[in-house]
């Protein structure tokens, strides 16, 4: 994956690192840009967008939460779809969750780009 900060006017089919605020209404984060919004970006003078280019065998940032949430033991719990790169779980029965310690700690030991958080036991 290619990232970082690139004229505005190069940036056509990049991917949005971050929202971009405008007067005009908000770009969110991992939004494909396209002639339109460069056009609207450029009428308010942004000259600089923070983007990224998959590359062969990139994801795109739901699609992986999707698949390592997939990973995840979901017995008694539904989950959120993925939004910027991001699943929350839910329980789906009354009672008390448990996590284990050792396998959160493996399971956010793949990546540090990748977390698995949950309250600690009480």
């Amino acid at each position: 994956m290619k990232f970082g900060p690139i004229p505005t006017s190069e940036a056509r089919d990049a991917i949005l690192a971050h929202s971009q605020p405008l007067a005009s209404g908000k770009l969110s984060k991992g939004h494909r840009l396209q002639a339109d919004d460069l056009a609207r970006l450029q009428a308010e003078e942004v000259t600089t967008v923070i983007v990224c280019r998959l590359e062969p065998g990139d994801l795109m940032e739901d699609e992986a939460a999707d698949r390592l949430s997939a990973a995840i033991d979901r017995r008694g719990l539904t989950r959120s779809p993925a939004s910027t790169g991001r699943v929350n779980f839910y329980a789906s029965a009354n009672g008390l969750f448990r996590a284990s310690k050792t396998l959160v700690d493996r399971f956010n030991a793949v990546d540090p780009a990748i977390t698995l958080a949950c309250l600690a036991d009480r």
